[in-house]
């Protein structure tokens, strides 16, 4: 009789679906629990941090997580993303826009990996990956004029124009997305909106930007607090089993300066990608800065040719190599 039973559980079992997935909303602190942690100009880097959904977070490398060193061979460090506890690090930078100064609100958030799987992002496989989301702010009035997201190796950039830009900036062909076939047409988002609370979705596995929602209330699903901290953090890492010393997330020193701890990506770099790209990091998560002090490029256009300028870290370089109209600098 149990048999039967346990035949009959088995069939039962068979016809029902896997598991919905889980989806979890991280929520950064309001703007009195940031203005606490003594960041530079809390009020604009807390009170405009995004939310972030991720899909999938039952898998543990679709968690943000936080950096961490150990020990590794030789007497080196490594470094891994610890998912049982999410950490944003963000800092405020200043650029340059056609005769605009500009503000860039940058944060950064740290994952374990991006699984190596039968998918269209199988190349992009490695560990200790990041996502950069970035706001553009007008540093006199303060409008937000761009919201910007791009993975930390510089690939899947997408720059999305407010209402606080001016027209003329947006000329026929301007492009969102640098990569894809069919790159998206400029849509602009309201700067309001944005102002008031911007949520980004994120795809399980790829991590990859798939929808961006301002102004509106929390999404459904589980919500986790999501520390903000200083971008400075990651410089100065205590070392475990090493009582006193602390370590950089990134390579100080070498051909890797700049670049993440353990993020090497050989799917990437041992392509005809990194051949045109004369790069053999290509697809490895680097530090987001001036090159001059990174030691390397944040490049978000991978053909050699292309690269400087579209530098991040010179935002009207690339704006103008994505099609908008700048009016040249006085």
């Amino acid at each position: 009789m149990r048999s039967i039973w346990g035949i009959l559980l088995f069939g039962i079992a068979s016809f029902v679906g896997p598991a919905a997935a889980e989806s979890v909303t991280f929520v950064p602190p309001g703007c009195v629990e940031a203005a606490q942690l003594q960041l530079s100009r809390a009020s604009w880097l807390a009170c405009r941090a995004p939310r972030v959904r991720v899909l999938e977070a039952e898998r543990s490398y679709n968690r943000i997580g936080t950096p961490r060193l150990r020990r590794g061979w030789l007497m080196g460090l490594a470094a891994y993303v610890d998912p049982s506890l999410p950490t944003m690090y963000a800092e405020r930078r200043q650029d340059h826009i056609a005769d605009r100064t500009v503000v860039q609100l940058v944060y950064r958030l740290q994952f374990q990996k991006i699984p190596l799987d039968f998918s269209s992002h199988w190349l992009e496989a490695h560990g200790n990956v990041g996502l950069i989301a970035m706001l553009t702010l007008d540093d006199v009035t303060g409008k937000i004029l761009f919201v910007t997201s791009v993975h930390a190796a510089g690939c899947h950039l997408e720059v999305i124009p407010t209402d606080a830009v001016p027209d003329a900036w947006l000329a026929d062909g301007t492009r969102v997305q640098v990569e894809g076939a069919m790159p998206k047409r400029v849509e602009r988002v309201s700067a309001e909106a944005v102002g008031a609370g911007w949520e980004i979705t994120l795809a399980g596995g790829s991590h990859r930007v798939i929808s961006l929602v301002a102004g509106e209330p929390l999404s459904a699903g589980s919500a986790v607090p999501l520390p903000l901290v200083p971008m400075s953090q990651l410089e100065s890492l205590p070392v475990e089993d090493s009582p006193g010393k602390i370590g950089s997330f990134f390579y100080h020193a070498g051909p890797l300066r700049g670049h993440v701890r353990g993020a090497w990506n050989p799917l990437s770099g041992l392509t005809p990608f990194a051949l045109l790209a004369l790069d053999p990091m290509f697809g490895m998560d680097k530090r987001f800065g001036v090159a001059e002090e990174t030691g390397t490029s944040f490049y978000t256009m991978w053909p050699f040719w292309q690269q400087h300028r579209s530098r991040l870290d010179r935002m009207d370089s690339l704006l103008r190599a994505l099609g908008y109209s700048l009016p040249d600098r006085g």
